[in-house]
């Protein structure tokens, strides 16, 4: 039995995996409704695992998501050796044990390493983006020029996708503020993509039409750049809006 899970944390390299049953599935309860214990207290389960795997982890099933689904909020891993594994949880409900076959997790120093990496690179290509566009935006003889114009197109949204980027990473736990971070993030993004092809055409038509009169493109690209990535994202929002959220905010 496979699933698909994500973990919810403040990690900019939480993605979603395929995760595999590894053991039997485990209900407990009191009563109908779900128990809680107080902090401090829990119910400790041992897991026999039927395959050897670094990458397993504990794991409940969550009704009360919008989609049902994995997840680990309120398990903690006490103990692991290559039949058992230990978990505690601070509620009753059903419990397992999955593993993910394919990708190792990262440790935490490699986490803190990568995220490190990743935070330093888009300071540095927001700065860089930020003198570009200050560069070519200020004179209006160097802003008339088609070619600097795409340029800053492109800047600036590269530009608003790594700040949103960095600010929306960690504020997932909100649904709503992660829809618009998601929206904002696809649509920058996006719009990126079309302005690099707009950087092609614009550098087909220098070389290759060269006379011909190009005084309204900037217009065309700009409309092309902006409402594509539009009609994209919202026919994804139309189509299934709980598949957009499954893939951005868990």
């Amino acid at each position: 039995v496979s699933t698909q899970s994500t973990g919810k944390n403040s990690s900019l390299f939480a993605s979603s995996q395929e995760l595999f049953l590894n053991g039997d599935v485990i209900g407990a309860g009191i009563g109908e409704e779900k128990s809680y214990f107080e902090e401090g207290d829990g119910v400790t389960m041992t897991f026999l695992m039927n395959v050897k795997n670094d990458n397993a982890m504990c794991q409940f099933w969550d009704l009360d998501a919008d989609v049902a689904a994995w997840s680990s909020e309120g398990m903690t891993f006490r103990e692991k050796t290559d039949e058992y594994i230990v978990c505690e949880s601070s509620h009753l409900t059903n419990f397992a044990i999955l593993i993910n076959p394919n990708n190792d997790v990262f440790s935490g120093w490699q986490e803190t390493v990568l995220q490190v990496i990743t935070i330093g690179g888009c300071i540095l290509s927001i700065i860089g983006l930020l003198i570009t566009i200050i560069g070519l935006a200020v004179f209006k003889q160097i802003r008339s020029v088609l070619t600097n114009r795409v340029h800053i197109g492109l800047a600036v949204s590269l530009l608003m996708g790594y700040i949103t980027f960095l600010i929306g990473a960690d504020l997932i736990e909100n649904e709503g503020v992660c829809y618009f971070f998601a929206i904002i993030i696809h649509l920058s993004f996006l719009s990126a993509f079309c302005w690099m092809l707009c950087e092609g055409i614009n550098l087909y038509l220098r070389l290759v039409v060269v006379f011909s009169s190009h005084s309204k493109m900037f217009r065309k690209f700009t409309l092309f750049s902006t409402g594509v990535p539009l009609l994209i994202v919202l026919q994804s929002l139309a189509n299934n809006i709980v598949c957009f959220r499954w893939l951005h905010c868990t």
